[in-house]
């Protein structure tokens, strides 16, 4: 009885810790996410060529599986520059949309 007490006892405090952690990072990585996003989204100048944005992206460190131009209707494309906060859901995002030069890029936050 006493060891499995200590077994389960053991297991609560590598669940607590595990949980410290990862609050901990997240409390770290959400500032450095937000400032990563608008500098970013500060380098995209409207009117500016599209050439190399999402290499530039990719570099900054951005999410690669979402870091991809995607066609509108309309002769335009988005692409969506996501960059990771306070996980699982925190994400700063700069959304970039452009025909062949840059019309616009804004930052947001979606929590």
């Amino acid at each position: 009885m006493r060891r499995f007490l200590k077994v389960v006892v053991g297991l609560m405090l590598a669940i607590a810790a595990y949980f410290v952690v990862g609050l901990a990072y997240g409390y770290y990585r959400e500032p450095i996410a937000k400032v990563e996003a608008i500098d970013f989204c500060a380098t995209v100048k409207v009117g500016g060529s599209t050439e190399g944005i999402v290499e530039r992206a990719l570099k900054a460190g951005s999410m690669a599986a979402f870091t991809k131009w995607h066609t509108q209707g309309n002769d335009e494309r988005t692409l969506t520059v996501i960059f990771v906060g306070m996980p699982p859901f925190s994400r700063h995002v700069c959304t970039i949309t452009a025909t062949d030069v840059v019309v616009r890029a804004s930052y947001n936050h979606l929590d």
